[in-house]
């Protein structure tokens, strides 16, 4: 006699499992053979809405099984699927004027670099859009194969960052210049509309020091000791002498510095020079000179690019984030060159800090036990400490926790340092014609002196070793 399943006989012979996503079920029957058995559609259904499975059933695959069990005995069958959440997409910022502000100077059929013919600036009028916002959308919740709701993320929000001389409508998502002049993009994309402080001529007696909100254009020499400070661009068509300069756009030098070891230059952008002599140039991003950068301290948070004309590097020290490109590095006098890539120069300077105060901080905890330890000793002997000893007692105590404070602070800092030191796998030192003896190399945390002259290589970490490559 033939005999149909109920559901539980089901519950021996069938087992249903979940995903932990709940976005699927399967089914594999733990019987091998069927004798007199059948399965009605409905015990199934009936059996997996007990199993918890209540949503994005197969329906034509379930009445497959139901009919022909025997087919899908050593099978698992995803028998239902439910539905994935849709993540909302994020906002966004459309320009609506060029906002690459990158000067790319000309490069000569003889491979030297015309610093005139530079490009860069984005002129605006008064009520021109600058920037539209693009609202995020919502997500769209998916539901599991147990009839729950599976929640989504909403797309994250985008706002314009207003600095100066900029106003935004009303809905918020509308950038429009308050006056004539110049698009500068400053640090975190904040957005600001700056005109432009000229000088025709030297800064000198007659001018003084300059602190501008805009942009300044010097039309001749930036004399020793005056400072120029500006939250956009800095343009000098003369010389920088021992000078100090920090801009929060890009410096461009048509000349050069001398430095006179007295200077001090400072971009959070790109830095451009013909030379660089006796100076103190840091950029957050890329150090351009198409000369030579002789006996200077130079750091860029991305790139060196020494090269054109002569493009010589030689004396004193460059360090850049990501590469050092020169024509050549050194000189046959095998004078002391330094040359370090892998690292942001801000992030090493921090870490050097950190190594100092962690020294300092070992000699004030050192200071600190011992006369703890004095003051125990006095109290083992019996001992009744005086007042002002007790006192000293829950100073050093407070002091000690202080430090051991401060210490777990910045090892933790300088844990985060150092695996990025660690990880780095781009960085590189190229060059396109000749390195010399007594110049150091260091990529990451490895130095290599060079012994004898290389041209044209390429050197980069591999497996903790400086490699040298051949250019093509």
């Amino acid at each position: 006699m033939v005999k149909s399943l109920g559901i539980e006989e089901l519950s021996k012979m069938v087992l249903v499992s979940i995903t932990d996503s709940g976005l699927a079920a399967t089914l594999k029957f733990n019987t091998m053979e069927f004798d007199d058995e059948w399965i009605s559609y409905e015990s199934m259904k009936s059996f997996l809405e007990e199993q918890n499975v209540v949503f994005g059933v197969d329906e034509k695959l379930l009445a497959e099984i139901c009919s022909n069990p025997k087919n899908y005995l050593k099978k698992e069958i995803v028998i239902a699927r439910g539905t994935a959440p849709v993540n909302g997409q994020d906002g966004y910022i459309v320009w609506e004027v060029n906002k690459d502000q990158t000067k790319k100077p000309k490069v000569l059929g003889d491979g030297s670099v015309d610093f005139y013919s530079i490009n860069g600036v984005t002129n605006l009028k008064k009520g021109q859009l600058i920037a539209r916002r693009i609202a995020a959308t919502e997500g769209v919740p998916g539901k599991s194969v147990t009839g729950k709701e599976i929640p989504a993320k909403n797309g994250k929000n985008v706002y314009c960052k207003l600095g100066k001389n900029v106003v935004i409508n009303d809905t918020k998502d509308r950038v429009y210049s308050a006056i004539d002049g110049q698009l500068v993009i400053t640090e975190k994309e904040k957005i600001n509309v700056f005109p432009i402080y000229e000088i025709n001529g030297d800064v000198d007696l007659s001018i003084g020091n300059i602190d501008f909100v805009g942009s300044v254009v010097i039309r001749g020499n930036v004399l020793d000791g005056f400072k120029i400070r500006a939250d956009g661009d800095i343009k000098v068509y003369g010389n920088v002498e021992g000078a100090e300069l920090i801009a929060g756009g890009d410096i461009y030098v048509k000349q050069g510095v001398l430095g006179h070891k007295k200077s001090y230059i400072k971009t959070h952008k790109n830095f451009q020079a013909s030379f660089i002599l006796d100076g103190d140039v840091h950029a957050g991003e890329d150090v351009i000179v198409s000369t030579s950068i002789m006996h200077s301290n130079v750091s860029a948070g991305k790139r060196i690019i020494c090269k054109g004309s002569k493009g010589i590097i030689v004396g004193g020290k460059v360090q850049a984030g990501d590469s050092v490109t020169a024509d050549v590095v050194g000189n046959e006098l095998a004078t002391s060159t330094i040359v370090e890539v892998g690292i942001d120069p801000e992030l090493r300077k921090e870490l050097n800090e950190i190594l100092s105060e962690k020294k300092e901080l070992g000699n004030s905890l050192d200071k600190v036990t011992k006369g703890m330890r004095l003051l125990e000793q006095m109290e083992k002997m019996g001992k009744t400490l005086p007042p002002d000893r007790k006192m000293l007692k829950i100073k050093l105590i407070d002091q000690k926790l202080v430090i051991e404070r401060r210490v777990k602070e910045i090892a933790s800092r300088e844990k985060e340092i150092q695996e990025q030191i660690d990880k780095f796998d781009h960085a590189y030192i190229e060059i396109l014609n000749t390195v010399y003896p007594g110049t150091k190399l260091i990529l990451g945390n490895v130095a290599k002196f060079i012994i004898k002259n290389h041209q044209r290589v390429k050197f980069v970490l591999e497996d903790g070793v400086i490699s040298t490559k051949i250019l093509r």
